[in-house]
């Protein structure tokens, strides 16, 4: 992920987990740390965001650490999502946008049975600069 380097800091994660907590209370999003059952063990971070209710879809995201990715970890956490998103929040479309030659989250969106629709060009920002991706969808 662009944001994971040597410079994040414990005070950048304690930021980010405030605006994830300010936008679960406004309905907006719903972003939870992945930990193993297990162990306890921190294994990535995965929600749902860009929730607009008014045309029931949001939009699903997914990472793993690379020590525990090709595990099914996030194929769980999509499954998982998608079915919160269907049932509890009453919502009709699922979106997964994954930059171009993130072959992993690639993977991981066609397995859950998510239809690719297309290329979007510049629709994520990463690494300061626009990249294009793939729109897929989950539909209920």
């Amino acid at each position: 992920m662009p944001w994971c380097s040597t410079t994040y800091s414990e005070r950048d994660a304690l930021e980010w987990f405030a605006v994830c907590d300010a936008a679960r209370s406004a309905g907006g999003a719903f972003d939870d740390g992945v930990f193993c059952q297990e162990t306890g063990d921190f294994l990535g971070g995965a929600g749902l965001n860009e929730i607009r209710p008014q045309h029931r879809i949001c939009n699903l995201g997914y990472w793993v650490r690379q020590s525990r990715q090709r595990q099914g970890i996030a194929l769980r956490c999509v499954k998982a999502l998608a079915a919160h998103a269907f049932e509890a929040l009453l919502l009709h479309r699922v979106e997964i946008v994954v930059a171009v030659g993130n072959h992993a989250s690639e993977a991981v969106a066609v397995k859950a049975g998510a239809l690719r629709e297309c290329i979007a060009r510049n629709r994520l920002y990463l690494h300061q600069q626009p990249v294009s991706a793939h729109v897929f969808s989950l539909v209920q």
